[in-house]
């Protein structure tokens, strides 16, 4: 059991030999109160103790930060949001595959959010940034500064309230007068598309992906009654 991972973000490599994670630091580690922050991301290879795992992000952060993570299906791209407040964030990324690597801002300092993971060699990425209700762009996670960036999804009139890629698809949430719209579109193979799934479970290459829904203006049916 590893301690001090509520709210953990994970990201499993792809042979499922080990997974980064989120942690807290441990009470007693850090000045009273502040075992609440400095959520940190780290490295676990299953079979090793968690207290040897290495840390591999969130080192000098501001400690109310909220680190999330996205780890690509190929295990290459680690890509790292932070969260500053509910109005921005930081995206980064590292390349897995070079050892030697650093996370590279992607959006850094920028007052927008920003989110997104890379999928089959494409980031994809989630923002405001000039589009109060969202759009959906595309990068070269090897070059992903904005010059690069490539429109998949242009603002609407209805927000876009998540997009990922589930079977080849670009699956979209939106969102118009608090209703909620799912939509799907054939996913380009392209020098810049590529994501992650649903905030539920599914993958680049399922075939099916599965959705609760809940309406708020009407109460949940009754269980029917035994007799």
């Amino acid at each position: 059991m590893i301690p001090n991972t509520r709210y953990c973000a994970l990201g499993w490599l792809a042979d499922d030999s080990g997974f980064y994670y989120t942690r807290y630091p441990a009470p007693g580690s850090v000045p009273a109160g502040q075992e609440n922050y400095n959520s940190h991301v780290f490295f676990h290879r299953l079979g090793t103790d968690p207290k040897d795992d290495p840390k591999v992000f969130g080192e000098g952060r501001r400690p109310e930060e909220i680190i999330r993570i996205d780890l690509s299906p190929d295990g290459r791209w680690l890509t790292a949001i932070v969260m500053d407040g509910w109005t921005r964030s930081d995206l980064l990324l590292r390349d897995l595959s070079r050892p030697d690597s650093a996370f590279v801002p992607v959006a850094q300092g920028l007052d927008a959010i920003f989110e997104g993971g890379v999928v089959d060699g494409v980031l994809y990425i989630r923002t405001n940034l000039g589009a109060p209700r969202y759009r959906l762009v595309a990068a070269d996670p090897a070059k992903p500064d904005r010059a690069g960036w490539k429109e998949l999804i242009p603002e609407s009139e209805a927000v876009l309230d998540d997009a990922q890629i589930i079977g080849g698809r670009i699956v979209t949430r939106t969102m118009v007068n608090a209703f909620v719209a799912r939509r799907g579109a054939r996913a380009r193979r392209q020098a810049a598309p590529g994501g992650d799934a649903n905030r539920g479970s599914a993958r680049w290459t399922a075939w099916a992906a599965t959705f609760t829904a809940t309406k708020h203006s009407s109460p949940m049916p009754r269980s029917p009654s035994r007799r």
